[in-house]
């Protein structure tokens, strides 16, 4: 049974709470929650309608998406960059890197599972650290 999990919608919170965005993905047994706080957004360059390119340059946020992934796991070299986009939130100015990795191609044994990890990159060049819970 192929088990693909990919990147979450963007949740924009409405409740009042300090949660901007949620991103998920799955790794090794693991859910790894990624969440942007509009306090993080605050803190990070806005991108202005008339500002042609965002304050972080693409291949800037992707280098340092990579050099997060190598922080949390040991063999990030074998995860595979699958895609780059730009998510606004809040409505505004205020946008986020969202940089998703595949991880190595699945065993034939236990069945075949695509890992995914979405590495979200603010602005300011901060990343965010994901919360781990156990797959369920």
């Amino acid at each position: 049974m192929l088990a693909a999990v990919v990147l979450l919608a963007v949740l924009q919170a409405a409740d009042g709470t300090d949660v901007a965005a949620s991103f998920s993905g799955y790794v090794r047994g693991e859910r790894w929650d990624f969440k942007v706080t509009r306090t993080m957004l605050a803190q990070a360059p806005a991108w202005e309608d008339a500002e042609l390119s965002p304050p972080l340059p693409p291949r800037r946020a992707v280098a340092i998406a990579a050099a997060q992934l190598a922080e949390l796991l040991p063999d990030s070299s074998k995860w595979g960059l699958r895609r780059v986009s730009l998510q606004q939130l809040l409505g505004g100015t205020r946008w986020v890197y969202v940089i998703e990795y595949g991880g190595p191609p699945p065993t034939p044994v236990g069945g075949m599972t695509m890992e995914n990890v979405p590495i979200v990159v603010l602005m300011n060049g901060t990343t965010v650290v994901p919360t781990r819970s156990p797959w369920r």
